[in-house]
């Protein structure tokens, strides 16, 4: 679509001013990135092998009998029952380099209370 002559006198001054447009990249680069953080930080692995089949637990939702377990519920895929079912059938599943997730709390006090406050 060709640009009208003040639009392209409007381009040509905002690519003139270097960190107006240098931003504009930036801030390009991160909104891309920020579209794949599902993939960047989750809970759940980014692909699991298990009975020869694959299957991609960031994307859907599977139970844990559709993977071999008892519970019509999805599964805790970072315990240890979890993993154990999977590689007693040969499989493995590759986690996100961060771990993290909505309901997974951030931090664990282990049955200790936080400390009173010093005077």
């Amino acid at each position: 679509m060709p640009l009208s002559p003040p639009a392209r006198r409007r381009l040509a001054r905002f690519r003139g001013n270097r960190r107006g447009w240098w931003s504009l990249w930036l801030f390009m680069v991160l909104l891309c990135a920020s579209l794949g953080a599902e993939l960047l930080a989750n809970d759940k692995p980014l692909l699991l092998k298990a009975d020869g089949q694959y299957h991609f637990p960031a994307f859907k939702r599977y139970t844990e009998q559709q993977l071999g377990g008892v519970l019509p519920f999805q599964p805790d895929y970072r315990s240890d029952y979890v993993r154990q079912l999977i590689q007693s059938k040969g499989g493995w599943m590759p986690f996100p380099p961060i771990p993290s997730a909505p309901t997974r709390p951030t931090t664990t006090w282990a049955g200790q209370r936080p400390a009173r406050p010093a005077r």
